[in-house]
């Protein structure tokens, strides 16, 4: 995805592909340049201020790692044919102008200075440079992967992994390594000048798999670190940044998951908001006034009034798997905890020796909600703790929704669960090849469950009228995720790939979501209508509608 920035907010600029961009570069607003990979080849594309055309393609089985230029030249560095190369295009057309010097390096990135020198690093250390002649392979002293490289036209600094930094001081020069005091990963450098130079990139945790970005800061004199993104101490996964530049006097960093950080000084850095935050969303809830999303690294989010995403909670010791509220009262439950807000501080649910790993909430009231997860698993809170309760099943319950205290809807597996008030029984066993996901209805009698038909390969939606199912499978080879309404003729349901489909009451339609992320919940309630929450840490909302 690109993203386009008006000094204000973001907004989604269309590139015509759903690929993800390893890198941009341009002229000005009317000629950009875009590196992306997907079916099975790098390519280049340009945009003209009005489309965007690829204008290069690798080999089969080749890719593109990185895109930089000037006024008289685009490169891109490139594999194909088991080696890395660098592609050119100096207005004759884009032809491979250098090959690395050997198989085990691999270019990353490349910069280019505007009087034409250019400067490609990857792994084992590699740095070639082209001094506006010829290629010559660099010196460098170290084995380490090289990411990242920056060059006010004298001084030109390359970062890389353990933290590694090296200085040629004048094009020409010796690369001497610099002293960091991290073992950071730095992925990407930029200066404003040769005495003020910020490094980024991540840093793992002592739980090994788990990172944090990180923001180093060169003085002219020494490195430090200026800022720490929040560890990832809750669940494994990459919070990184990977890019940084400058526009209009105000740095901005970003990564992956859309973490996006901004700085005017260098010192004091603010996450900006790209997206609701910068970690895959799980979980979402409403009632038509509050929205609260959240997911991994315990991060949750709430709307505001103007339309902006705050952080409400940060590092919950769980991604956030299901959430449910009512009033002042929010509960947020995963993989290994219960926590319940009870309008003016979180605390954990006492679960005595029950494993917790819900997956949806659901409840009548503050002092009557359930959760149901994994090995059907379903757990009761009563206002003091959570108990378990018998479902007779072992299948992983995904999704759970009310009618009243009375009739209660459990859905996963195969099979639907119903509680009476007193127990829990089987309602529906369906066919082996059925997944079911999520389950929502605007009566005991008006319920859906949404999934998966495996053996047709399509996405599945099961009626219940309070007597007997019906099914409707939707021509799309697509798994749904999450259903919620606003009412029984305005219900959304929500999957893989981006696919969601509308119900008004007679028939269902599929919805243009223009995102190609897995959404993985959603909640309704009028008057905001619908928000759903995605892989990629998006939100998507929909306005009710009329039949």
């Amino acid at each position: 995805a690109l993203l386009t920035y008006d000094g204000t907010s973001y907004k989604r600029f269309s590139s015509g592909i759903t690929a993800s961009f390893v890198g941009v570069w341009g002229r000005g607003a009317s000629e950009l340049y875009g590196a992306t990979n997907y079916s099975g080849y790098g390519r280049v594309r340009r945009y003209d201020g009005s489309a965007w055309a690829e204008v290069f393609r690798t080999k089969s089985g080749g890719s593109v790692s990185a895109i930089a230029g000037n006024d008289s030249a685009v490169y891109a560095t490139i594999y194909q044919d088991l080696a890395s190369r660098i592609a050119r295009d100096n207005g004759s057309g884009w032809a491979l102008t250098h090959t690395a010097p050997n198989t085990s390096v691999r270019y990353q990135n490349l910069w280019v200075d505007a009087g034409g020198r250019v400067v490609a690093v990857g792994t084992a250390g590699a740095i070639s440079v082209y001094d506006g002649s010829a290629w010559s392979e660099q010196t460098t002293n170290t084995v380490n992967s090289l990411y990242g490289v920056w060059s006010d036209g004298g001084a030109t600094f390359v970062v890389g992994s353990n933290g590694t930094v090296l200085r040629q001081s004048t094009p020409g020069g010796p690369w001497e390594p610099m002293a960091t005091a991290t073992s950071a990963t730095l992925r990407a450098v930029y200066g404003r000048s040769a005495s003020e130079v910020y490094a980024v990139g991540e840093l793992y945790s002592s739980l090994g798999s788990r990172q944090r970005y990180t923001i180093l800061r060169f003085d002219g004199k020494a490195w430090s670190a200026v800022h720490d993104g929040a560890p990832a101490t809750a669940t494994s996964t990459s919070v990184d940044l990977r890019a940084i530049a400058e526009r209009d006097g105000e740095l901005f960093a970003g990564g992956r998951l859309g973490a996006l950080v901004s700085s005017s000084d260098g010192i004091t850095w603010r996450r900006v908001s790209s997206r609701a935050t910068d970690v895959s969303l799980q979980a979402a809830w409403t009632d038509g006034s509050k929205v609260v999303v959240g997911g991994q690294l315990g991060r949750l989010m709430q709307k505001t009034a103007d339309d902006k995403w705050v952080e409400i909670v940060l590092d919950l010791p769980f991604t956030v798997q299901a959430l449910w509220g009512q009033g002042s009262v929010l509960f947020a439950a995963g993989s290994g905890a219960m926590f319940r807000f009870d309008g003016a501080s979180w605390q954990a649910v006492p679960a005595g020796d029950n494993t917790i790993n819900v997956l949806g909430l659901w409840g009548s009231a503050p002092d009557d909600v359930y959760g149901v997860g994994g090995n059907g698993i379903i757990l009761h809170y009563d206002g003091n703790a959570l108990t378990p309760m018998a479902s007779g099943t072992s299948l992983n319950l995904r999704g759970v929704w009310g009618a009243s205290k009375s009739a209660i809807f459990a859905a996963g597996g195969n099979a639907v669960l119903r509680y009476d008030g007193t127990q829990w029984n089987t309602l529906e066993v369906g066919p082996i090849d059925h997944s079911y996901y999520a389950v929502w209805g605007s009566s005991a009698s008006d319920v859906y469950v949404v999934g998966r038909d495996d053996n047709a390969k399509k996405a599945l939606v099961r009626h219940y009228d309070g007597a007997q199912w019906s099914d409707t499978t939707i021509d799309e080879d697509a798994v749904l995720t999450g259903v919620s309404g606003n009412s029984a003729t305005d219900i959304n349901a929500v999957g893989s790939a981006g696919f969601a489909v509308h119900f008004d009451g007679a028939t269902w339609t599929k919805v243009n979501t223009a995102v190609p992320w897995t959404l993985t919940a959603i909640a309704c309630g009028a008057p905001q209508g619908c928000f759903a929450v995605s892989s990629s840490a998006v939100v998507l909302q929909r306005a009710p509608t009329t039949p």
